[in-house]
């Protein structure tokens, strides 16, 4: 069987395909309990040790769903990613910052995310 360029590069990055899937996630404040957990959906795909996705997550003004943009990596079991909302407006004009340690099994990511104003808690499992 003849390998694609591709394939033989994923075989050479042990975390190829680790997080290829749809994940479902939360997310908490430190500074603000009373806000409660937030939940998402994010689609990730994988190539080489480079990760990219969509994250939807209900908008903060209740308001419907927001989408955004997910570009970071994996490394061992570090995974670092950056959130980039697609939506411009003065609620989602900031980058979020999420660092993360993948768990034995690949099935659950969780660790801090951060931004210029907050930061908090993380925990996403992988549903499919």
């Amino acid at each position: 069987m003849v390998q694609t360029q591709a394939q033989m590069q994923a075989a050479m990055v042990p975390n190829a395909g680790a997080l290829n899937g749809v994940w479902q996630g939360k997310f908490s404040y430190f500074a603000s309990e009373d806000i409660g957990e937030w939940s998402f959906k994010a689609r990730i795909a994988m190539t080489g040790n480079q990760l990219s996705g969509i994250v939807v997550e209900l908008h903060a003004h209740g308001t419907g769903d927001v989408r955004a943009q997910i570009t970071g990596a994996i490394d061992g079991q570090k995974v670092t990613f950056s959130k980039h909302y697609l939506e411009n407006s003065e609620v989602y004009d900031r980058e979020v910052f999420y660092e993360g340690r993948l768990s034995d099994d690949r099935k659950i990511i969780a660790g801090t995310w951060r931004h210029a104003d907050n930061s908090g808690p993380f925990e996403m499992e992988l549903v499919r």
